[in-house]
């Protein structure tokens, strides 16, 4: 056999002489952004399991990244998972319509577990662990499985609803909590006998038990639909009492125990009491993400010895301080949905989706955070954004929010604007946000708005563009112009179609992408402001050329369609496909760029980037200046660190990274200006196993790569 390290020394040395840049001719996906619903999680030895909505995902370090953990399940049905447990070695799911399914290696896959369970499709509502034995609680009443999942039988007791029972073990208690109205059913022989306990208890639901030492702690909805009390029971159950409830959340989704400190989940955080309810207090929770009230519904909160783990609306978050501060845990987890918009704002690049409000990258992103803090938590669909200065605007469900430090944190521009928002544009200092009720122009920087609909027949408003002193408007049948910042508008003739997904403009050239494959599909030119249009498709694969994205950047034109992406170079006379790196089912809805990279919004894969420099020529009049030496770097092979050197003709802004062979950044080095002359810098690689990865140098528009070998 060869040995791991020859083999790998090969790869390296035939990387190493590949042309510079050749690695990185493709587009990658960016880490993000991320964001998923979690429906429950589960804590087995060093292992974390979660339920999303795209699946299970398991991290073996305390949630730092995450994996795909899907082998075996049926890809029809796992993104709706009912509940997770941990048996000794065996882990749990289930899943609706398919049943329950079983992994004996830590979730790498899973097999049927469904015999003797009921065939009627009805999910399985909660497990619970006792022993040796597991319980499953279902629409035909309470299972066990003493042979870990090999057979079910069912446990002969009759309660009122078992439809959504909640079912959890304490030692050898057992109880099973009950809807309309609220039961608690204890068993303390295994289930096979059962009494009903109700001294004290309230509410419509059941929906949570936790335990700390002989208390039993039951959340109970009390209210439809989402108020919420928590009871305590110091008799196993046979009476309850509420706790200090109005302290906390009128909403609570879980709770969870660390020695004598009982948690409870909320919308705005995490509540806190070590003394069985009688107080609560609420951490600092900074970190939080919130949890929106439209989107109320169960989150799991689990713990170990030292740690609690969140699910939330935006995926998962962990505390090692009792609630005190929370770090965003999704590395590895799907992407988030429905992109809605990307916008490049000075260094920053802004993502807007649907439900999970809005994201940013510092780093051409290399990571995503979400910056949600000020936004309306009932309404985070961010459609839009725009910048006057250091002023950010964003456009929602709710209105207009903006922002001066960055996206950091955001205030509501509403007065005079009461509807969502589609779309917003800068024209000079004055601010353009369109919504279903026409164009609305500000002054004022977002402070006041007015609407400016004159002309406008059609208020269902798409899309804007502004293109020297004209505004186009892209409304549901078709376009209008306006030539007086939206003091009048003229409804555009003669247009291809009036399907118009996308419109750009470069110098006097208008350009709009149409997605109607029954009627004309492909790109169309106008170069009187909209009076006459003429195809603008040579290289496009019609009639496949739905256009999904189009985005200017200098005059160079970018379209996504069903076929892929496309660059043109001159006005969209000429189309070039430039599809490495995308798998054929990608379709590319968004694009943003700044000086380095192209963006590239993907529907359900978040986005993806390439670098400008392979896709925009450079005239020989004006090439920038490229790096007087080749990159070097020494040692390398290396195993602690590794010295970075090249020398720039002429001073300029610079970025030193690293990026694994999949173009994913795993170190920024530097970033700034840097003078003429040599320049060195070391890279200490931390956490990283042994691998190939490459070197990257961006300096005046060019790149240079470098294949670089980590051998410890």
């Amino acid at each position: 056999m060869i040995p791991k390290r020859l083999i790998a020394f090969s790869l390296f040395a035939a990387l190493a002489f590949a042309p510079a840049g050749s690695l990185r001719a493709q587009w990658v996906p960016t880490n993000g952004p991320f964001g998923s619903y979690v429906d429950c999680a589960a804590i087995s030895g060093s292992n974390l399991f979660v339920a999303t909505n795209n699946g299970i995902y398991r991290s073996t370090n305390n949630g730092q990244t995450w994996a795909a953990s899907n082998n075996g399940l049926p890809t029809n049905s796992f993104c709706n998972a009912y509940a997770l447990a941990a048996s000794g070695p065996n882990i749990f799911v289930s899943l609706y319509p398919d049943g329950v399914f079983r992994s004996t290696d830590n979730g790498l896959t899973w097999g049927d577990a469904n015999n003797g369970l009921p065939q009627d499709n009805s999910p399985i509502a909660r497990f619970a662990v006792s022993g040796t034995h597991l319980f499953a609680t279902t629409g035909q009443g309470i299972f066990r499985t003493t042979d870990n999942g090999t057979s079910w039988k069912v446990v002969m007791i009759s309660l009122t609803d078992t439809a959504n029972g909640v079912i959890a073990a304490n030692g050898s208690n057992l109880y099973v909590g009950t809807s309309t109205p609220s039961h608690v059913f204890h068993s303390t022989d295994d289930g096979n006998s059962w009494s009903a306990e109700k001294g004290g208890l309230t509410g419509k639901e059941i929906q949570d038990f936790a335990f700390m030492e002989a208390n039993v702690f039951a959340l109970v909805n009390v209210a439809w639909p989402n108020l919420t009390s928590i009871l305590v029971s110091t008799d196993a159950g046979a009476n309850w009492t509420t706790t200090n409830s109005g302290t906390i959340d009128s909403t609570i989704f879980a709770m969870a125990v660390i020695g004598s400190n009982l948690f409870a989940e909320g919308r705005n955080g995490v509540f806190l009491t070590n003394d069985n309810g009688a107080h609560w207090s609420r951490p600092n929770n900074s970190g939080w993400p919130g949890i929106p009230r439209s989107l109320s519904f169960p989150h799991p909160l689990v713990a170990n010895e030292s740690q609690l783990f969140a699910g939330t609306t935006f995926g998962m978050y962990i505390s090692s301080d009792s609630g005190g501060s929370w770090i965003e845990s999704n590395s590895g987890f799907p992407y988030a949905r429905n992109l809605n918009n990307l916008t490049q704002i000075g260094t920053t690049l802004f993502a807007g989706t649907y439900e999970l409000g809005a994201y940013r990258s510092k780093d051409d992103g290399a990571s995503w955070r979400q910056c949600n803090t000020g936004l309306n938590l009932e309404w985070i669909d961010v459609l839009a954004f725009a910048a006057i200065g250091a002023d950010i605007f964003a456009g929602t469900q709710d209105g207009v929010y903006h922002s001066s430090d960055d996206g950091m944190n955001w205030e509501p521009d509403t007065t005079g604007l009461n509807t969502g928002i589609t779309s917003l544009v800068v024209m000079g200092s004055n601010l353009f946000a369109g919504s279903n009720r026409g164009v609305h122009l500000s002054t004022d920087q977002g402070r006041s708005w007015n609407g400016v609909n004159n002309g406008l027949t059609d208020t269902n408003v798409f899309a804007m563009v502004v293109g020297g002193s004209n505004l186009f408007v892209k409304s549901w049948t078709g376009l209008f112009h306006s030539t007086d910042s939206g003091k009048t508008w003229t409804r555009l003739k003669n247009l291809p179609d009036t399907n118009v997904s996308s419109l750009v403009t470069i110098g006097t050239n208008l350009f709009l992408g149409t997605s109607d494959i029954f009627n004309a599909a492909g790109i169309f030119r106008s170069t009187d402001n909209g009076l006459s249009w003429t195809a603008a498709n040579k290289g496009l694969n019609l009639p496949y050329a739905l256009v999904g994205a189009l985005t200017a950047i200098g005059t160079n034109l970018f379209v996504a369609t069903l076929d892929g992406v496309y660059v043109s170079n001159d006005s969209g006379n000429n189309w070039i496909p430039v599809n490495t790196g995308l798998s054929s089912n990608c379709f590319v809805t968004l694009f943003a760029a700044n000086q380095s990279y192209i963006f590239a919004g993907v529907a359900d894969s978040g986005v993806w980037r390439r670098p400008l420099s392979e896709l925009i020529p450079q005239n020989a009049g004006t090439e920038l200046p490229a790096l007087k030496h080749e990159l070097r770097t020494y040692p390398n092979p290396f195993s602690q660190s590794t010295t970075i050197s090249f020398t720039p003709e002429t001073s300029g802004h610079a970025e030193v990274s690293v990026v694994n062979l999949l173009g994913v950044e795993v170190a920024r080095i530097f970033s700034g200006v840097l003078d003429a002359g040599e320049h060195t810098f070391t890279w200490n690689p931390e956490g990283l196993s042994d691998e190939i990865y490459e070197c990257l140098v961006r300096m005046n528009g060019r790149v240079e790569a470098l294949p670089v070998m980590l051998l410890r």
